[in-house]
């Protein structure tokens, strides 16, 4: 077992629930799993409820997210040490999550028009 996924495994030591945001962007789908009194409008609040329970104990479910684009990095960080302070485990991982590790290209459009790419 490579280190990464040592150190992944002990950050969640003790879940009960674990979601996995494969894509994550901005992580607002681990924001309805911790703070779904803030939306009380989002479908996704349904199925937390449904596989996770209407009252889960926000201290033994935990939240992975992946991804990849560095554009988000330092939200995800932000987000996991607001969290932490409350004792919510979400563990972000800059990283792609895919069926094969062949390269990808990530096209990031600005508010001018303009197209940058990040090949991962």
């Amino acid at each position: 077992m490579c280190f990464f996924a040592l150190a992944t495994a002990s950050q969640l030591d003790g879940c009960y629930h674990v979601f996995v945001d494969a894509g994550a962007n901005i992580g607002i789908h681990t924001r309805f799993l911790f703070e779904p009194s803030k939306f009380p409008r989002s479908s996704f609040r349904k199925v937390f409820d449904k596989y996770f329970g209407a009252d889960r104990d926000p201290l033994t479910t935990c939240a992975v997210a992946f991804e990849p684009n560095p554009m988000h990095r330092a939200h995800h960080l932000r987000q996991q040490a607001l969290y932490e302070r409350r004792g919510w485990r979400y563990v972000p991982i800059a990283s792609a999550v895919g069926a094969r590790g062949k390269p990808h290209v990530l096209r990031e459009h600005s508010s001018r028009g303009a197209v940058s790419r990040l090949h991962i």
